[in-house]
């Protein structure tokens, strides 16, 4: 579970030290990264989705994109509120918008240890790669930073 996946310290770190390990077959051959992060408050009608990418080039340089698709723009669209989509799905027995329970469980073993027990927040300064703690969380390794 990656929270902030969207954040400036995950964009310039985390995710371009996971992608040198892909890139390097390091990392297990099925593996998954769940992300959480922050973005502006969705309107109704629409999914927003917020992407992390490598931008074109040659650099190792990402960015988060958003792609918003309004679904009242959808040819022969009436589309419901979001709690009234909801209700009526769960009328209908359709479970799509659901997350399964062995997922919730998985995330759920993350997540509690972390509310239980959360770890000291480390300051550092804006603009910085990020607090000197960092590198504890992947010793004996490191980080390679802007090269």
């Amino acid at each position: 579970m990656l929270f902030g996946a969207t954040g400036d310290l995950a964009k310039r770190m985390v995710l371009p030290a996971l992608y040198r390990l892909a890139c390097e077959r390091l990392l297990p051959r099925q593996w998954l990264l769940v992300g959480n992060g922050r973005g502006d408050i969705t309107h109704e009608n629409e999914i927003d989705l917020f992407l992390v990418a490598k931008k074109p080039g040659p650099a190792l340089d990402l960015d988060v994109a958003r792609a918003a698709i309004p679904l009242a723009s959808l040819h022969g669209a009436d589309p419901l509120p979001p709690y009234v989509r909801l209700i009526h799905d769960v009328l209908l027995g359709d479970r799509s918008l659901f997350t399964r329970p062995d997922v919730l469980a998985a995330v759920w073993q993350v997540a509690e240890p972390l509310l239980t027990n959360p770890p000291p927040a480390h300051g550092y300064a804006p603009g910085s790669w990020g607090p000197a703690e960092a590198s504890e969380l992947i010793a004996p390794g490191q980080w390679l930073l802007g090269q």
